[in-house]
């Protein structure tokens, strides 16, 4: 299958640096566009309002290109630190005034990690007080990180949801499901979350999950 200009890790982290911020944002924006259109297509209904493919076709592609999408977010955010660690500028020439000043992108990345194993992206709270310590005020990534934080915390449940069932995350799906719906559902699938429509909006939870990333990526990018 052809993904088009984005892969899984469609740019390579190391070299986030030289490539800049409209780059690290463009691709993500890429990726998740890319993503959207496989998605799409995986629904597509044929003369008789019949889907081409079957269910579990559907459920395979739409569970795995969320999976996708939170990869994608969590990339990004490593990314775009290195590239503000550096001395890097968002797209509007906006730099960060850094607690940190490392020799070379390996180095920053190294710095983020630190004693652990690896650094968890895909938790708000975490990036947020990583940022604390490498930039003044955390910006730019505080106040995104902040406003979406319920939003990221749940694409979490589900991308959980999608790679595991545990005595943990089934609860917690079918808490989220009943709060997004506002029906009540026990045993409840990542794909039910995802393709479900929201009980105060007309959007599903996927295209709700792609609008909090890019809109997060996008301030991120474009800090002022």
């Amino acid at each position: 299958m052809n993904d088009g200009p984005s892969s899984w890790f469609s740019w390579r982290l190391a070299n986030s640096t030289g490539e800049g911020m409209h780059s690290i944002h463009a691709a993500l924006s890429a990726a998740l566009h890319t993503n959207t259109q496989i998605i799409t297509a995986a629904h597509q209904t044929d003369q008789s309002g019949n889907y081409v493919r079957t269910a579990g076709e559907r459920d395979i592609i739409t569970t795995a290109g969320f999976v996708r999408c939170f990869v994608e977010f969590e990339s990004f955010l490593e990314a775009a630190f290195a590239h503000y660690a550096m001395g890097g500028a968002s797209t509007a020439g906006w730099t960060p005034t850094r607690y940190v000043d490392p020799p070379n992108v390996d180095h920053a990345h190294s710095m983020f990690v630190g004693f652990q194993k690896f650094m968890d992206w895909s938790t708000p709270d975490r990036v947020w007080k990583l940022a604390g310590w490498y930039f003044e005020q955390g910006e730019p990534f505080s106040t995104p990180l902040a406003s979406a934080h319920q939003d990221i915390l749940d694409m979490k449940t589900v991308r959980n949801g999608c790679s595991h069932v545990s005595r943990t995350t089934g609860p917690a799906m079918d808490a989220l499901f009943q709060r997004w719906t506002g029906k009540a559902q026990a045993s409840v699938t990542a794909y039910q979350i995802l393709t479900a429509i929201s009980s105060t909006a007309s959007s599903s939870f996927l295209q709700k999950s792609e609008q909090v990333l890019l809109s997060v990526c996008a301030q991120v990018a474009n800090k002022t």
